[in-house]
Formats: structure tokens, sequence, C-alpha cells
């Protein structure tokens, strides 16, 4: 995937095109591990799920939930960060992230800050509007950062018997 979003940006010439492409992504571009984070009790349930199972969806990454003095944050660790594309697909990945937890947390969902381990691209617009907090480039890690209060929050949607199936199956 990393190529194939380093050569989109090189056809392009579009230095976000990781981000345009997952805008519109959130819980089913996760297929199985996303219904059961939608599934989940709470958010905090919801998250765990993920990064308990994400290796179902994909290898070469994992999400990582940290909590910090009040803040809690959503990361994405790429095995491979110095593969070309490394940082399209990191851009794409927060995206998802963002919208996953916009999802479980409803419409005042909001984030505190989001931070990227790779160059800053040269347009940042579609960066501001999207992910509406403030953006650090050349950072530690990949991840977004919230509210840790929002991990407590019981998902509306949950359906407790789906979760047990989905949990079910996605364990064998």
């Amino acid at each position: 995937m990393c190529r194939l979003l380093h050569l989109a940006e090189e056809r392009t010439g579009l230095s976000d095109i990781g981000l345009r492409a997952c805008v519109g992504s959130g819980l089913g571009s996760l297929g199985r591990i996303g219904y059961l984070a939608a599934n989940s009790a709470t958010v905090e349930r919801g998250l765990a799920a993920l990064q308990a199972h994400f290796h179902v969806h994909d290898q070469g990454a994992t999400p990582v939930v940290r909590r910090h003095d009040g803040t809690a944050s959503l990361g994405y660790e790429i095995v491979e960060p110095s593969m070309p594309g490394a940082d399209q697909l990191s851009f794409g990945a927060l995206a998802i992230g963002t919208n996953v937890l916009r999802a479980l947390c409803g419409p005042d969902f909001r984030l505190l800050q989001v931070t990227i381990a790779f160059d800053r691209p040269r347009n940042l617009s579609l960066f501001r509007s999207f992910f509406g907090a403030p953006v650090s480039f050349g950072a530690a890690a990949n991840a977004v950062a919230f509210d840790a209060r929002w991990l407590a929050t019981p998902i509306a949607t949950a359906d407790s018997y789906l979760y047990a199936v989905l949990a079910d199956d996605v364990r064998r």
C-alpha cells in the first residue's frame, strides 16, 4: 500500500493524497474489526478491540491508544516507517482514526491536537480543515489527541449480541 500511495503522490503531485483518499473512510473500511469496535460498550472498549485485533485487518501497522494527564491519543505505528509512501499511509490512517473517533463519540467530539512523524507536505489546507485541530509535523509519533473523558462514553448504537458474534468471529 505504501508503494501505491507513493506512486499516487508522484503521479498526481498531491502531497496530501493519503489524507484525500481517506477523509471519507471510517469504521466500515476496517471490516469486522470496525464493526466490533462500533458494537463495544464504550469508546475505550472499542479502541481496545481495534488495538487488540488490528492484525486481522492489517499486519503492517498497529493502532496504539495512550493516556496521559487527562489526554488520550489514538496513534498509528507503521512497521517500516522508512518505506516510500509511509507518510501518505499515515496521513490516511490518521484520517480514518479521526473518523472512527467521531463515529464512536458522537457529533460533539473534537480533537485537541494531531502529531505526524513525517515532514510537512506542501499543502496544509486539508489537514487544517479536516482535523479541526493544530497539526504538528516532524513529531515523535503519528497520533490524534483528545480529551480522555471521551473514553468513558457509551457507544449509543452498540449491540451486545452483535459484539459477541463479531468477537467470536475475530478470535477464530
